[in-house]
């Protein structure tokens, strides 16, 4: 006979060892009395993948590691064991094979793919080493692969095939080849979605879109188009590969595409409940887990998990793969309160997957009761002051289909519904969980309204309350009750915060009376006997919302900065920062020093209006479009045609400003002018567009004209006509600057003038001329004497660079720090030799390569197999910092030069000089054809504006700098060759 037993209550104490007792959910107490509409089940499987997934080389803070996570999850991703240590090795490129397997997988053909494979491994033994066979087979089955390909990638000898024409399974599978394949069968597997798009738009803001081959463009447009995959600045890269942690990105980038073609329906929600259950018997006993989910429409969903002992002791557990804090744990992690993401499999009804977004805070409105379940349609209105506010119900606060409504513990009939009432409501996720009525004022003992001054020497606050009395309020610091909602959670839309916490109860916004600020909403509770006093306060920010773009940063030092902003009403206000104040950008805090003058920015402001004209206001946060204002191109040429109805403009005779000068001739260029705020000058007038079609179309005008990015299109910001002689200035420093309409250079004699038509770009943004300032490094155009046409501030060559040492490994501490036995600095083109021990700091964000892979963190280390202690390395420092640690061989050659051109794996340089050690002295490498090309050698490193760069953030125009263990010249003399092996390249313009 078996015995169920559930724990709770006073059966807890027979478990008390147990950390698995739970209570319901405070603000939902309703969620075990509504009905049930789904139960879903972990599984084996998934118990085995969660082992499997707990990858030693991947960090919590790994950009890709949700994705990781769930793909590991639904059996699309594996890892590998070494040394019995699980890694997934995200920065490993994806064979051909490894991509179609992916793929296969992640479109719900995996039974196909083994069954395959059992049927060629019957057929063909000399196969059974092929692992992709079956994969191979269905991809070709599938149109993703002909037959040709198939017959290739099933050779056992892989080497015999020719590189250049066949189909090569190892070979690493290049970005438009992985979006065409991908494309291709999800649209095998469902024809509404992905089909090739032949009318090409996206593609087009890549500036490397004509490499794409013509058999691939219309999917890469397709998967673009969908967001599957992006490019990286301006190229989409498609000869590039792809690493395995971009490959688990790509495809969950696919989101409800994925789980419609594996069967899987995504839900979103919040645990209420978790319970945990013992069935005890004489054959085996069994411990089960459940969650009780509130979904987002208010339906009530369980999560549960069994664990079987027999009677041998093997265990047969069910599990679920949980993604929480960056980390795949179980399903043992989750808590109540947790806002959660989960995948289940509807057919077996399988929860195969759950990510924890974080935690469920209940926000309380407060306001008087309208209308409940009106029209039927599961809703309640409330008017909180002149608002009206209408929100969901959740079904568990009705019974018998909607006569009844739950308020407070009881239910009463909708048709007694306390209509007029002031009521509170409890709401969480967008979703009422309780209602219940609002206790009422008494002996006017509590006080709502504003704060006009908090004077903390005295220790009192003046309120405005909402019918305009102004009261004065002491406290004693020691004897006020303090809550404060931050500013920064912004769940309570209302701002009422004075009526929302009726109860007073401990919360986590608890605070000190000295957090409250001039203009936050405040109620206040004071001691009946000494009405004077505070005894408790519920303070929020009152804050609003202003946009704007910085036109001048000042730092003050201890004063903190001050900012000139113009806002989007024109207004130009100037506002005084505190040092702490947070600045994001892309959900990371950079801090005053990461703001930048043409940034377009999101302030939350503390605004008190204390009364007629006087208003007093603090900025709290300030927020960072990562994509706004960025400036696409700057265009040179002559007034051409103008429609209207289009809205474009055309360039005559149109060039593109290059870092080398005006570059890139088009006889005719037609530019998008359909933003409203497109400005039009005539020299330092403002014009009209049709002003300028009437009077400037003359050979002798010249137009300038920058654009910029609009989600990936490129729009006209400003155009600027003028007609003097064009002229483009080497890169100077500024010397001088009266921050508005005049600049003095290091090499130029006369003052350079400014004026409203000048097209300014500072951090890659249309700024205003107040932007330039001393010591910025600029490229300028002058059109007439000492005029300035376009000012491109750029960052000034070889700023801040990082420290490039060699040497041999004397002794490591592991993950903390290491000592070089000597070594040698590189200074320009020389290394400097010195005797002198160094020792440099590391973490795990250090990057250590070597062989054309990155080493893990954990195996620089000198007590295992592979000892580093000896080695030589060559060291990236900040300081003591060492943020690259890699092994190359010792480049003593070193070669200057522009890049021309840049392709897959090499650079194409004119203008080359050669350093001569023996001499000092640099030398061309022919008079006559001055040019070479560089291959980048393994693990090279390139250095750009003083960091670390990817090949293809270079640009034709650079000025480089390349350290090779190979003498360009030497080699043309010798075996009329010009191309060498680079190892470290410096970018110097």
């Amino acid at each position: 006979m078996k015995q169920k037993v559930i724990v709770v209550g006073l059966l807890c104490i027979y478990f008390l060892s147990s950390q698995w007792v739970y209570g319901v959910l405070e603000s939902d107490q309703g969620i075990l009395s509504g009905e049930i509409v789904a139960i879903y089940y972990g599984s084996q499987e998934s118990r085995t993948r969660l082992e499997n997934n707990q990858f030693s080389d991947v960090a919590t803070n790994f950009w890709g590691t949700e994705a990781i996570s769930q793909m590991a999850a639904l059996g699309i991703v594996q890892g590998y064991r070494n040394n019995n240590r699980i890694q997934f090795q995200p920065n490993k490129r994806v064979t051909n094979e490894e991509a179609l397997a992916m793929i296969i997988r992640s479109v719900g053909l995996e039974e196909e793919a083994k069954q395959a494979a059992e049927t060629i491994g019957q057929e063909e033994a000399s196969l059974k080493t092929v692992w992709s066979k079956g994969y191979l087979t269905v991809a070709n089955q599938i149109g993703l692969i002909d037959n040709n390909a198939l017959a290739d990638g099933l050779a056992v000898d892989q080497e015999s095939l020719d590189a250049n024409t066949s189909f090569i399974r190892g070979n690493n599978v290049t970005r438009q080849q992985m979006a065409t394949w991908l494309a291709k069968a999800i649209h095998s597997q469902d024809d509404t979605v992905l089909a090739p798009i032949y009318n090409q738009q996206e593609i087009l803001a890549f500036n490397d879109w004509q490499s794409i081959a013509l058999e691939n463009v219309p999917y890469v447009e397709a998967i673009v188009q969908a967001g599957i995959m992006q490019g990286s600045g301006k190229k989409f890269n498609p000869n590039g590969s792809l690493t395995r942690g971009e490959m688990a990105q790509t495809i969950r980038n696919m989101g409800p595409m994925l789980y419609s073609t594996m069967n899987i329906a995504m839900k979103t929600g919040y645990v209420g409940h978790i319970s945990q259950e013992y069935t005890l018997g004489s054959s085996n006993n069994q411990q089960g887990k459940t969650a009780w989910i509130r979904g987002e429409e208010g339906q009530v969903e369980q999560l549960t998990m069994v664990l079987n002992q027999d009677p041998f002791g093997q265990q047969r557990a069910q599990e679920v793969i949980v993604h929480n804090g960056g980390r795949s744990v179980g399903f043992d992690s989750l808590e109540e309160g947790d806002s959660i993401v989960y995948l289940v499999d509807e057919e077996k009804k399988e929860v195969m997957y759950i990510h924890v977004q974080g935690e469920s805070k209940p926000t309380y409105i407060t306001g008087a009761l309208e209308a409940v379940n009106e029209n039927g349609k599961g809703q309640i209105r409330v008017k909180v002051g002149t608002q009206k506010a209408t929100y969901s119900l959740s079904n568990s606060l009705f019974r018998e289909d909607g006569e009844y409504i739950r308020l407070g513990d009881d239910f009463i009939p909708v048709s007694k519904a306390p209509i007029t009432e002031k009521v509170v409501l409890t709401v969480l996720n967008q979703l009422v969980v309780r209602i219940e009525r609002a206790e009422e004022l008494k002996d006017h003992t509590e006080i709502s309204g504003i704060v006009s001054e908090h004077n903390r020497e005295f220790n009192y606050l003046r309120i405005t309350d909402w019918n305009g009395n102004e009261v004065v309020k002491r406290y004693r610091e020691n004897e006020v009750n303090v809550e404060r909602q931050a500013y920064y959670d912004d769940e309570d839309d209302i701002g009422y915060i004075d009526e929302l916490f009726p109860s007073y109860v401990f919360d986590e916004d608890d605070a000190h009376v000295d957090a409250i600020e001039v203009g936050d909403i405040i109620h206040i509770r004071v001691n009946p006997k000494e009405t004077e006093y505070i005894v408790m306060a519920r303070a929020k920010t009152n804050y609003i919302v202003k946009y704007g773009e910085v036109m001048a940063i000042e730092q003050r030092g201890d004063r903190g900065d001050r900012l000139m902003i113009q806002t989007g009403d024109g207004l130009v206000s100037t506002f005084n920062i505190e040092d702490k104040i947070p600045v994001m950008k892309s959900g990371q805090n950079i801090g005053m020093d990461g703001l930048q003058v043409g940034d377009q920015i999101r302030m939350l402001v503390n605004q008190a209006v204390i009364g007629i004209g006087s208003v007093v206001e603090h900025i709290k946060e300030i927020g960072i479009d990562p994509y706004g204002n960025k400036v696409k191109n700057v265009y040179k040429g002559q007034l051409g045609t103008i429609n209207t109805s289009q809205q474009t403009v055309t360039v005559l005779n149109g060039y593109a400003l290059e870092k080398t000068g005006w570059r890139g001739y088009t006889s005719a260029l037609m530019l998008d002018v359909s933003n409203k705020d497109v400005e039009y000058y005539y020299n330092d007038q403002r014009i009209s567009l049709s002003y300028a079609e009437r009077y400037l179309k003359r050979g002798n005008m010249d137009m300038y004209v920058v654009t910029e990015n609009y989600f990936s299109k490129e729009k006209v910001k400003k155009v600027a006509f003028r007609d003097g002689r064009d002229h483009v200035l080497e890169a100077d420093s500024v010397v001088a600057s009266n921050g508005y309409d005049y600049m003095k250079l290091e090499n130029h004699k006369g003052r350079i003038q400014m004026d409203d038509g000048t097209i300014v770009i500072k951090n890659g943004k249309h700024v205003a001329a107040t932007g330039v300032t001393t010591s910025d490094y600029v490229q300028v155009v002058l059109n007439g004497e000492d005029k300035g046409a376009v000012v491109v501030v750029k960052p000034e060559p070889n700023q801040g660079g990082p420290g490039i040492m060699r040497g041999r490994i004397a002794n490591i501490n592991t993950y903390e720090d290491f000592t070089l036995q000597s070594h040698v600095k590189l200074k320009e083109s020389e290394w400097v030799y010195s005797r002198v021990e160094r020792t440099y700091t590391i973490d795990y964000k250090t990057e250590i390569r070597e062989d054309g892979r990155r080493i893990p963190f954990s195996e620089f280390k000198d007590y295992s197999e592979v000892n580093k202690v000896d080695e030589v390395y060559t060291i990236l420092a900040d300081g003591t910092y060492a943020t690259h640690i890699v092994k190359m061989p010792y480049t003593k050659e070193s070669v200057l030069g522009e890049v021309y051109e840049i392709e897959e794996g090499r650079l194409g340089l004119k203008d080359i000089s050669v350093y001569d050690e023996q001499r000092e002295r640099w030398s061309a490498l022919s008079r006559n054809n001055n040019y070479g090309y560089v291959q980048f050698g393994a693990d090279a490193l390139i250095i750009k504006n003083g960091e670390v760069i990817e090949k293809d953030e270079l640009e034709v125009g650079d000025q480089i700098r390349i350290m090779s263990d190979e003498n360009m010249k030497d080699i043309y003399i010798e075996d009329d060759q010009r191309t060498i092996t680079g190892y470290i390249f410096t970018v110097e313009n």
